[in-house]
């Protein structure tokens, strides 16, 4: 795969600023003009600017479970270990104890990600430096494997909500650290299975929110058009629908399914097609969201485009349903990007809705 552009690069900066409001805070905007060449080196600079704030607040601490020796009781006495060490003549208690530390899990990630990325040949020497003068701060803080962390179960809550930008930009570059399987070398992937697509989708759903309010977009789940009689037995068995976005105004639904593949179409017998899943999927949900067979629910499919030629168009009625593919082409000015955005909205709901700035 060819090196991401510079815009492109720019753009998953703005589509992060979206996701994650934090970034948009003053010490976040010069990295908005900058220009990087590679995305690790844009990552190193949002993750050296996110430590750097967070330890002017001080690092996470949480309650760790410590077992040591110790010449006083602390804690809970460890009764076996503690008669073993009498027998070999060593007067100490093991002792298991709680200790309130900054030597826990979210820190010891941010520790593994800094090291990677200053190990890493596409972070500019600027970057290093920023992170190799945060990297003493985390002296204290155990090393960990980055393959070994549960991503999808880390736990965010009042005392560490700042930490979940930070634990984002960690996954991005611990992704991007990973050796390609083709060439055998480090080289960053914009089609990993999880983060880009993710981000995308909670890009497009944050964009509509901040931006036209009055469409209420949220990420809802899809109930089946089943009759209420159904038994309860049958209903447990049906597969759950849940739309990446949905948008509503006055009676109107449009949902839209944000799709992030390397290859928007696919080829048959030298022709190009969409992807049958994804259309019967979008159809689906609009077939069992439009329960009263009104016509006024409209779906589409919203394909992040960057490196393909191919620009997946469809605009058709199904079942007296409006369904529409577009494409995002993501290597565009985030401006026209933004302009595609606003003119979907537009497009479904009339010229009577007002764009917040």
């Amino acid at each position: 795969m060819r090196e991401l552009s510079t815009i492109l690069i720019r753009n998953i900066f703005h589509m992060l600023c979206y996701a994650f409001k934090i970034l948009r805070q003053k010490n976040y905007q010069e990295i908005a003009v900058e220009d990087f060449a590679h995305v690790q080196d844009m990552l190193a600079a949002i993750l050296a600017r996110g430590i750097a704030q967070q330890l002017k607040q001080g690092l996470y601490r949480s309650y760790i479970n410590l077992d040591e020796q110790s010449n006083t009781l602390r804690g809970k006495i460890n009764l076996y270990h503690t008669r073993q060490l009498q027998k070999r003549r060593i007067r100490q208690f093991d002792c298991i104890h709680d200790e309130f530390s900054p030597d826990n899990q979210l820190n010891q990630i941010l520790k593994a990600a800094c090291m990677g990325l200053i190990r890493h040949p596409d972070v500019s020497e600027k970057q290093k430096s920023a992170l190799r003068r945060i990297v003493p701060f985390f002296s204290g803080i155990s090393d960990i494997d980055l393959a070994s962390v549960p991503w999808n179960r880390l736990q965010y809550h009042r005392n560490n909500r700042n930490y979940e930008m930070l634990m984002n930009i960690c996954y991005m570059a611990w992704k991007s650290l990973l050796p390609s399987a083709s060439q055998g070398t480090t080289k960053f992937s914009l089609f990993d299975e999880e983060s880009f697509p993710r981000l995308y989708e909670k890009f497009i759903l944050e964009y509509y929110r901040q931006h036209f309010p009055m469409l209420h977009a949220n990420d809802k789940a899809i109930g089946w058009d089943i009759p209420e009689e159904t038994d309860p037995a049958m209903i447990r068995l049906l597969p759950g629908m849940h739309s990446d976005i949905t948008l509503r105004h006055h009676g109107l639904t449009l949902i839209i399914d944000a799709k992030f593949y390397q290859h928007a179409v696919a080829s048959y017998m030298d022709r190009q097609m969409l992807h049958s899943a994804n259309l019967y999927q979008i159809f689906t949900y609009v077939k069992n969201e439009d329960k009263a067979k009104t016509g006024n629910v409209s779906g589409m499919l919203l394909y992040a485009r960057t490196t393909e030629e191919a620009e997946p168009f469809l605009s058709v009625k199904m079942g007296g349903n409006q369904i529409d593919v577009r494409s995002l082409d993501l290597n565009r000015s985030f401006k026209e990007i933004a302009s595609t955005l606003d003119e979907i909205a537009f497009g479904c709901f009339g010229p009577s809705i007002k764009r917040i700035a």
